[in-house]
């Protein structure tokens, strides 16, 4: 996929690994969250040049009163910008990885994280402060009918607009463009929203949600979309 990034920050292209979690069966809900926090201050501990630039992890809320759309069939999203292309490949390479990271996200997660992992293109379309507080992440299938290159340009424009309209409360607005992704996470597009706590969400869902649905049926398959509610769980980086 590609568009004018030129319309959206003038920022370089920025490559992002983003993870799709199911906690490991073994750990309730409530024991997921610090165990999931400790797994990102391990790999913290690791980190060294050419690594991430920045990891945050969104846990789901699970509050249908606040989203009803909002799925449950997952636990969370790691949303990891990298370095440079190059690192999408080295972060699964090394004795660290393999001995000390792999097998403690057998701990975390019900299987490795690579088996539930998407690699995109991110592009900013607008961006007030860091990625803090509240997300509502939309995982989007593009309609087999549909170009998706042409898809990509248009859902940009179509947040682009919005930003100021009816994606005004929002704080951060990012679409990301998947060009690999694990098998069974068919997915094209991942979009962020980010609000500064539960009463913007649920302000903005009330008013707007209807909207924002629809914009996206025109090119993808609602049946198909994952959307989640989240909260930031742990984050290091700028």
């Amino acid at each position: 996929m590609s568009c004018d990034r030129g319309r959206f920050l003038r920022a370089p292209p920025r490559i992002a690994t983003i993870y799709l979690a199911r906690r490991n069966p073994q750990l309730s809900p409530d024991e997921f969250a610090p165990r999931w926090r400790s797994h990102g201050e391990l790999a913290a501990s690791y980190a060294r040049p050419g690594g991430p630039q920045r990891v945050v992890q969104c846990l789901n809320l699970r509050r249908p009163d606040v989203l009803a759309e909002a799925s449950t069939e997952y636990d969370g999203v790691a949303l990891v910008r990298q370095s440079a292309p190059a690192a999408i490949v080295d972060m699964w390479q090394g004795h660290v990885a393999r001995d000390v990271l792999q097998p403690d996200e057998l701990a975390v997660f019900g299987a490795y994280v690579r088996h539930f992992t998407m690699h995109a293109e991110e592009i900013p379309v607008k961006e007030e402060g860091p990625p803090e507080g509240v997300a509502v992440l939309g995982f989007h299938r593009i309609r087999r009918n549909l170009d998706a290159r042409q898809v990509g340009s248009d859902v940009l424009e179509a947040h682009d607009r919005g930003s100021s309209g009816f994606l005004a409360a929002a704080r951060r607005v990012a679409v990301n463009l998947i060009f690999d992704r694990a098998p069974g996470f068919d997915f094209d597009l991942i979009s962020e929203l980010w609000f500064r706590d539960l009463d913007a969400v649920s302000r903005w869902a009330d008013a707007h949600w209807p909207q924002y649905t629809r914009l996206w049926s025109d090119w993808t398959d609602a049946d198909r979309a994952v959307i989640l509610l989240t909260a930031v769980n742990y984050s290091r980086g700028g």
